[in-house]
């Protein structure tokens, strides 16, 4: 994503959003990153706006498992999973992108390639990835950028790639509430960031 258009970005095990812990042995945690845009609240008109914040594929390899669903406006977005060529069996999902129309249906990617776009005024841009599959639990992000794409983080004031995680066992001594009358599970006050 364009860093230079983010202002925060969730921990791994945070609570904000709603739990995502699919696949994991844990629960009421968020084990995905949301990169919050600069300019205010969701929702609001921002200048620039927010839709106008690209996505970049993160490796090469190939968009896979798309699914659509509709955005605020009633617009249609993509949640979808890059493959990796190099490392097959790591997938990097994305949630509420509004893929550029050649990628609709797929195909393949590499590194830093524009694919999308944040869909409307209220999404963040969020990433998860699962080193075996979907079916396995996810890990953070940063634990699988390199070295260079970390000095873009540390640029904007970023010190170590443990800032943007919660260990497992930190967040079993502090545990989450999810309200459970939610279809999302959505996390009862806590939320976790790092700035970039």
């Amino acid at each position: 994503i364009d860093l230079d258009r983010i202002d925060k970005i969730s921990k791994f095990r945070g609570g904000y959003g709603h739990d995502f812990s699919q696949g994991a042995s844990e629960h009421c945690r968020s084990m995905k990153h949301y990169f919050w845009e600069n300019g205010g609240e969701p929702g609001k008109s921002h200048s620039p706006a927010w839709t106008t914040i690209k996505y970049y594929s993160p490796v090469d390899g190939k968009i896979s498992f798309i699914r659509t669903g509709t955005d605020s406006d009633g617009d249609t977005e993509y949640y979808f999973s890059i493959v990796s060529d190099q490392y097959p069996s790591y997938y990097f999902n994305f949630y509420h992108v509004n893929l550029l129309s050649e990628f609709q249906k797929g195909g393949n990617v590499k590194t830093g390639q524009h694919i999308g776009y944040i869909p409307d005024e209220y999404a963040h841009g969020e990433i998860a990835v699962y080193p075996n599959g979907l079916s396995s639990a996810p890990i953070s992000f940063f634990d699988v950028i390199t070295g260079e794409l970390f000095e873009e983080y540390k640029k904007r004031g970023a010190q170590s790639i443990d800032q943007f995680k919660i260990t497992k066992e930190e967040r079993d001594s502090k545990p989450l509430v999810c309200d459970p009358n939610t279809p999302d599970k959505r996390f009862i006050e806590e939320q976790n960031f790092r700035h970039p």
